[in-house]
């Protein structure tokens, strides 16, 4: 959200481009409304967006072409077992999935230094899994 001439624009970044999506008068009804829209995303907790183990290696090979597929699928099945039985990061906390095929066993905040997933992938059984046996802290059901 920018302002600009007495305009409020809102951008989406793109693969790294800032690409713009609206602009309206500032103190329009128009950008009160953006404006508290967006303080309510804010607010909200969206956590983990749940992803399947063949399409995360098709998606993380789409954006990473140079890596090898058959060693982060095999890195992933590896920590969806292992997160499956229980592991643990160092604080903790569940290891988290996605991270720990490329950065070892970890929770999220751990490998990203950020407090909660906001629309990160994990993968899907290992979410069931955790909605199915409440008590894991730190993680959304």
């Amino acid at each position: 959200m920018e302002y600009n001439d007495g305009y409020k624009e809102a951008f989406a970044v793109s693969n790294g481009v800032w690409v713009g999506i609206v602009r309206f008068p500032r103190w329009g009804d128009q950008a009160a409304s953006l404006r508290k829209e967006l303080y309510m995303l804010t607010r909200r907790k969206m956590g983990f967006v749940p992803i399947g183990v063949e399409e995360y290696v098709k998606l993380h090979m789409e954006s990473n072409p140079d890596e090898d597929a058959a060693t982060l699928l095999e890195s992933i099945r590896r920590c969806v077992s292992a997160a499956l039985a229980g592991a643990r990061c160092h604080c903790g906390e569940p290891i988290w999935v996605v991270g720990s095929a490329l950065a070892g066993h970890a929770c999220f905040s751990c490998i990203t230094g950020e407090g909660f997933p906001s629309g990160d992938y994990e993968i899907d059984e290992v979410l069931e899994a955790r909605q199915a046996s409440p008590g894991c802290p730190g993680w959304p059901a």
